[in-house]
């Protein structure tokens, strides 16, 4: 999933939200990629990137 703000408030940032949690409630492997992740969503990790903006 690619979403601006990952986030449980807002409009499609709830519905991603749900989305994502009834996917993996199904068993279904599920990435988010956001620009931005808001403090509001449990469990959330946010890897950190590498110098040159590359993701670990």
């Amino acid at each position: 999933m690619f979403i601006r703000t990952y986030s449980r408030y807002g409009g499609v940032e709830h519905f991603c939200y749900r989305l994502h949690e009834y996917l993996r409630a199904h068993g279904v492997p599920v990435r988010v990629l956001c620009g931005e992740m808001a403090p509001d969503v449990p469990g959330a990790k946010a890897p950190a990137l590498r110098r040159g903006g590359e993701a670990p």
